[in-house]
């Protein structure tokens, strides 16, 4: 029973989704499919490959996890990467930079079927096939269309993070982990965001009234900006990519 994970941002009142899991139980009868997130902000393919990446790990070898945000910059073309012992079927629109980073990742070609719209369920069930029957066509990684994460920057007593995906409380994820802040800073500080001052981490909730900034490190050990029974996002203006500072007091 193959195990297919689905990150995209189809979900609404269409029937995308439905279509896609349909086109897959009809490819695959037996296959068991799992929703890791369908509410991925539209066209964002740093938040879809960030919430994806994170979620990965979690699923047993020979998952195939399904990508499905933002084909109209794919050039009407998937392809297959094998990471960890699982399978990544994604759109060749820089996603696959996003997940994997830097890691050594083998990329394989699907089968470019001309079909009509954005959905691509043909190609899908295709590639799903080549998959499961392992006819995989290696492709070589030049090929792939690249985008970057961005990197923070780090010296001792100063961080400049990013924000790398917002969920759905407004909650901010940044890209700044547990192990670089012991690095760089010291035991007093101040983080910098917007207009607004933070200067101590709290380690959870407790406490807090409503509407108070609070700041972790979340269960991946990374840093985490949000507000109690609020939105970071609306309140603080936050956004995806924004840049914040921390440095020593």
């Amino acid at each position: 029973m193959p195990v297919i994970t689905l990150t995209t941002d189809l979900a609404g009142g269409s029937y995308y989704l439905a279509a896609l899991k349909g086109t897959i139980l009809s490819t695959l009868a037996d296959a068991q499919i799992i929703d890791i997130s369908n509410h991925t902000n539209h066209f964002d393919m740093r938040q879809a490959a960030f919430t994806l990446q994170r979620a990965a790990k979690f699923f047993p070898a020979e998952t195939i996890h399904l990508l499905h945000v933002n084909s109209s910059e794919a050039d009407r073309r998937m392809i297959i990467a094998k990471f960890n012992e699982k399978y990544f079927l994604l759109f060749n629109n820089g996603s696959g930079p996003l997940i994997f980073g830097n890691e050594l990742v083998e990329y394989f070609e699907t089968e470019k079927i001309e079909e009509p719209g954005s959905l691509f369920l043909q190609t899908i069930s295709t590639a799903l096939k080549q998959i499961t029957e392992r006819k995989l066509n290696p492709i070589p990684t030049e090929k792939i269309k690249i985008l970057r994460r961005l990197n923070p920057i780090l010296r001792q007593g100063f961080i400049r993070g990013n924000i790398s995906t917002i969920d759905q409380y407004g909650n901010a994820i940044t890209n700044i982990t547990k192990e670089m802040f012991q690095k760089y800073i010291g035991k007093n500080f101040e983080l910098a965001v917007n207009s607004y001052r933070i200067t101590e981490f709290s380690e959870d909730y407790n406490g807090k009234t409503k509407g108070d900034i609070v700041v972790f490190f979340n269960s991946e050990n990374l840093l985490e900006i949000a507000m109690n029974q609020a939105s970071a996002e609306k309140l603080l203006g936050l956004r995806v990519e924004g840049i914040f500072t921390i440095e020593d007091l």
